[in-house]
Order: structure tokens, then sequence, then C-alpha cells
């Protein structure tokens, strides 16, 4: 019925598949959508914001022309079914202010990137320009965390033991 709306969902995009998504939340933009003024009221910003955590999965690539940098990042999620992976491309220009002196992220590390849709890329696989990125947020794995036995409580009225040697 040509209602506008803002949606959140988290998505399982596989290379030069059909994105899936599970909607979070999705919200239409109040007012009578056939009306002339309907358009008024509505936000105009078509972007499509990404936020994530993953893996870095290769070193940066710097285009020499442009000296935008781009790395592969594996996003790992609980997702209908299952657990499901999918590599997205992260860039973010070089020459900026904001990210001339930035360390490009080293294979393997955990980071948080948030960002908004680029294309999808000659590979298949969604790109993102990167706005903002957080280095070493967590273990570099794409497999659960385990703590060790007696070192967290196995409830939260238990009291906190420190067993480490």
């Amino acid at each position: 019925d040509h209602t506008d709306a803002r949606v959140v969902g988290r998505i399982f995009a596989p290379p030069s598949s059909p994105i899936l998504m599970d909607i979070i939340s999705l919200t239409a933009y109040p007012g009578d959508p056939t009306s002339d003024d309907y358009e008024i009221g509505v936000p105009d910003d078509s972007s499509v914001a990404v936020w994530t955590v993953g893996a870095v999965l290769d070193n940066a690539k710097v285009d020499a022309d442009s000296q935008t940098r781009a790395f592969n990042l594996a996003v790992s999620d609980y997702f209908r079914d299952g657990t499901k992976t999918f590599a997205l491309e992260c860039v973010y220009d070089g020459n900026s202010v904001h990210w001339s002196r930035a360390p490009a992220p080293n294979v393997n590390m955990a980071i948080y990137a948030y960002g908004t849709f680029r294309k999808v890329n000659e590979h298949g696989n969604l790109s993102i320009v990167v706005d903002n990125v957080a280095l070493n947020v967590g273990p570099a794995t794409l497999a659960p965390c385990s703590f060790r036995e007696g070192w967290w409580p196995a409830s939260s009225t238990e009291e906190v033991r420190d067993s480490r040697p």
C-alpha cells in the first residue's frame, strides 16, 4: 500500500545469493500513504546502516590511486535454523582526516564496524563504507567462548571465585 517503514533486522548475505533478513523491528511511518502529503512527513534517508562484529579475514588492500582501503570480515550469527557465516567487505578512505592515521585491523582480529551499504562487490559479497570501527573487541574466533570451570559463577547469586593458579 506504499507505506514507508523503518526496518531493523539481522541479515545473512551469502555471495551471489538472495539476502535473507530476520526482522527485529518494523515501524511504519504514521499517516495515510494514499495522501498527497504523506511523503512530506517521511524522513529522506534511503541509506542502509550496517552494524556488525566479526573476525578480519585478510590484510587490508590499498588502491594506489584513491588510497581506499578494503578488508573482508567474517560475520557469524545464529540465523533461523543454525549458525551461519558470510564475508562482508569493509571499505574506508585512507585519504580522509578521520582514517589517514588509523591502523588497518590485523588478520583474525575481532572488530566492531558500523557503516552504510555501498554495493555488492565483484565477488558477490556485500560491501559497506565504514564510518566507525573498534579494534580488539574480543577473542578472534567464530566459535562460542567459554570460561574455565571455577572462574565464572554458575548463577548470579553465587559468589565469584578466582581459582586461577
